[in-house]
């Protein structure tokens, strides 16, 4: 099973793979990563200029459609949950923020008919199971008809 959560949230935690642009560096993490989630910096950069100037939903419409059109179209689901069976996938909002990762599960489930849980953990260390924000469900829905082509 693949998971997805923050850098914050899993500090310390093994089987972690960073799936963020530069890799993890601005929360010192050090593990592996697996580029081919990685948003494209022209697109991405777009977004992050547009925050404040635009309506969020509309900006973040714009971000989901240019990230299943330039990084999911290209990839093999099944191949994806293959070489990351068993990671946490890793970025570095948090669960109740957009982020890509949020839009990789969505994928992943519509695709291959799985659960891709976002997690968090305690103090203690017990695992918490976190909800996603539900807009991103609804922008990646208008989306998909994009990836049934394939």
């Amino acid at each position: 099973m693949i998971s997805t959560s923050n850098y914050i949230d899993c500090i310390g935690k093994n089987n972690t793979v960073s799936i963020s642009g530069d890799r993890g560096k601005k929360a010192n993490y050090v593990g592996p990563c697996y580029s081919d989630l990685a948003p494209k910096k022209e697109f991405w950069t777009v977004w992050e200029n547009n925050k404040g100037n635009m309506n969020k939903i509309d900006n973040d419409r714009f971000y989901v459609s240019e990230y299943v059109k330039n990084i999911l179209l290209p990839l093999y689901p099944e191949k994806v949950y293959c070489d990351l069976d068993n990671c946490v996938l890793l970025c570095y909002e948090k669960n109740n923020e957009f982020c890509h990762r949020h839009i990789v599960a969505l994928w992943l489930e519509d695709m291959l008919n799985v659960k891709v849980p976002e997690i968090g953990f305690t103090s203690t260390d017990r695992l918490l199971l976190l909800d996603r924000p539900e807009y991103i469900k609804e922008l990646y829905d208008n989306e998909k008809k994009i990836l049934k082509r394939r």
